[in-house]
């Protein structure tokens, strides 16, 4: 079980056969001491990656923020402590509480805010855009 944060943390390729656990209170505890987090309010570690999914586990300072950006592919957020504004990209906004979650396809605009100290998880479908193959006149390549 993955139990500490030790910079630079190396995420675990998610290869055949490959297995890991991780005790995601110790690691958000691990974030809330982080120097990034001391410094910007935010501090965020990759745990696993491969083609098809890639997780990442963030901590927020109350009043801080993941500023305004876009995912490369279909992702989900849920909320495992605290609470967020989670603010769409034409400004609405939703409240989410421990236990919530938010689902949006690739590149939707949207940010998050701390209401309180929060620690979520961020499950991004796979490394690239699901619709990058296309043609610099914008039609599917191959098509």
């Amino acid at each position: 079980m993955q139990a500490a944060i030790s910079r630079p943390f190396r995420p675990i390729e998610l290869t055949q056969e490959a297995l890991a656990f991780f005790s995601l209170p110790t690691l958000a505890e691990d974030l809330r001491r982080d120097a990034e987090y001391e410094h910007s309010g935010v501090s965020a570690i990759t745990l696993t990656r491969d083609d098809s999914v890639t997780l990442v586990l963030v901590a927020l300072r109350k009043g801080a923020s993941m500023r305004r950006h876009r995912a490369p592919s279909a992702a989900t957020v849920v909320l495992l402590s605290g609470r967020v504004k989670f603010v769409a990209g034409d400004g609405a906004e939703t409240a989410l509480d421990p236990g919530s979650l938010a689902a949006f396809s690739p590149d939707v605009l949207h940010a998050v805010e701390a209401l309180e100290d929060a620690v979520y998880v961020v499950i991004i479908g796979g490394r690239t855009r699901p619709h990058q193959a296309l043609a610099e006149d914008g039609s599917e390549a191959g098509a």
